[in-house]
Parts: structure tokens; sequence; C-alpha cells
């Protein structure tokens, strides 16, 4: 259930759009991870739709994502590095190992 009034948009929209459209939540944390959960779900069903096949669509998940990881304290390198280390420990998964009756 969303019960939040408006939507998360990027920030060089406020050069483009009617400044009373806009409303600003940068002091309530509660609200800001709100926020940033719906536009992770907004992207992510936004890619679904293209059928994983729009790479912008890609980029928009990755950058809600982001974005969620540095308003937890998360860096973009920790990531990558986290990544990498759990690559290395356990591998990717490009080969598609499937583990059957899950």
């Amino acid at each position: 259930m969303n019960y939040l009034n408006g939507k998360l948009i990027r920030d060089k929209y406020i050069d483009i759009i009617d400044k009373k459209d806009l409303t600003f939540c940068e002091n309530d944390d509660t609200l800001k991870f709100l926020y940033l959960y719906n536009k992770i779900n907004e992207e992510l069903g936004e890619l679904k739709d293209t059928v994983f096949n729009d790479v912008y669509e890609f980029a928009d998940v990755i950058e809600s994502l982001y974005a969620m990881a540095k308003f937890q304290g998360i860096s973009i390198e920790d990531i990558n590095l986290a990544r990498e280390k759990k690559n290395l420990d356990k591998g990717s998964f490009n080969s598609f190992l499937i583990l059957k009756n899950v």
C-alpha cells in the first residue's frame, strides 16, 4: 500500500518541472527510506516491462539501488568490493547452476 504523496525524482528534474509540484522530505529519514524503497520497486517494474532488455532501465534500477545504499551509509566501492569478494569466495551466477527442489 502506497500512502506517500508523490514519488522520488532525479535531481536535475528541478530545472524542467513546475516548482509548485515539488516537496522536500530531506529531514525525515523514514520518508526518505520509503521514497527510495518505492523508487526501487518502480524501476524494477519498468525493467520487467521491457523483459529485461533496456539498458536505461537497468541503469535506473542500479541508480536507485546506489541511492538506497548511500542513504544506508554504504558506498559504491563497498558494494563492488563485497561483490568481488563473494564472486571469489562463492562464485557468480554466470554458470546458471540450478538447485533442484528448493
